[in-house]
């Protein structure tokens, strides 16, 4: 009995000593986590290293330097400068808006009498036929190179300043391209590299003129000139007037209410050279040369001293080329 108690109770210590072992912790304590990583050390932004070719941005950077280098951006200062594009833009810039076609705001302005258009339907009809108003020439254009900004000059800011106009581009022109200037009570035509010839044909109905109605057929049998020396000797005489059968031909003619003229504008091709900021062009290549024949009437004078005319083409031809040798350039008109 004795023995079978001291048995039993080893069997007990045994089994003790087996369970505490198993729910020990083990020796080695586990591993730590790892202490958190420090932060790179700041560099002052302008230390910071920028790789080659990009974009520097701020806030005053615009658009454009956020898609390219601001270096792409300066011109290079060894960079050879073309000295046709640099005259090109002079002349865009500089001469072309001496030759612009008038706006619609400017139009408007001078626009004539809309009753006048209701008296000449019929004829306004016509593909080569227009109504013009002229105002008094206050020589606005006088000047070779810009349009005269003073403020009688204002009211009317088109080439041309309201009192010169072209046939052959059939809008106002700058004096010395027109085909017409309305000055001091008179036509006249004294374009410049052009033989203009006005006559007054009378009181007489503009709608059945022709080539070859009396008065108008001298003007197409008139032979252009071919050389600089003939055009300045025909140019004299025309200064002085020419008579033929009881009229006069010349480059001007009085303006009369209700009286019916002829005009034959020859503009000679070849070159006019004119210079803004140093560049140089031929100023006839912003012109329409031709040579034309037409007929118009005054058919309003207003209060203001403006005239205004219906007009219709008869003639448009080619106009000749004119040779003029350098030292014919200086006294040519």
């Amino acid at each position: 009995m004795f023995k079978t108690a001291v048995a039993a109770l080893f069997l007990f210590f045994l089994v003790s000593v087996v369970i505490g072992q198993q729910q020990q912790p083990p020796s080695t304590p586990p591993p730590s986590a790892p202490p958190p990583s420090q932060p790179p050390p700041q560099l002052p932004p302008s230390q910071i290293p920028v790789p080659q070719g990009t974009p520097l941005i701020n806030r005053n950077s615009r658009l454009a330097d956020l898609i390219r280098p601001r270096s792409l951006l300066q011109p290079d200062p060894n960079a050879e400068v073309d000295p046709m594009a640099v005259r090109q833009m002079m002349i865009q810039k500089y001469a072309q808006p001496l030759y612009r076609r008038p706006t619609d705001k400017e139009l408007l302005k001078i626009s004539p009498d809309p009753l006048l258009f209701s008296a000449y339907v019929d004829f306004l009809k016509r593909p080569n036929a227009g109504v013009v108003r002229l105002v008094v020439d206050r020589k606005c254009d006088s000047d070779t190179t810009v349009l005269n900004a003073s403020e009688a000059c204002l009211e009317y800011t088109m080439p041309g300043a309201g009192n010169s106009y072209s046939f052959r581009t059939e809008y106002y022109r700058l004096r010395r391209l027109s085909d017409i200037t309305y000055s001091d009570g008179k036509f006249e035509a004294s374009g410049v590299f052009m033989h203009g010839i006005i006559t007054d044909l009378g009181d007489v109905p503009i709608e059945n003129l022709t080539t070859s109605s009396e008065g108008v057929s001298y003007l197409g049998q008139f032979q252009p000139s071919t050389d600089g020396k003939s055009a300045l000797a025909v140019d004299e005489l025309l200064k002085k007037g020419i008579w033929f059968e009881g009229r006069l031909y010349g480059h001007t003619s009085e303006v009369k209410p209700n009286h019916t003229y002829a005009l034959r504008s020859i503009a000679y091709r070849g070159k006019v050279m004119r210079a803004v900021k140093g560049a140089s062009y031929n100023e006839l290549d912003f012109d329409k040369r031709r040579d034309v024949i037409v007929a118009f009437r005054v058919v309003a004078m207003e209060p203001d001293g403006s005239v205004t005319i219906v007009w219709n083409e008869l003639q448009n031809m080619e106009s000749p080329k004119l040779k003029v040798d350098q030292e014919e350039k200086a006294s040519h008109p």
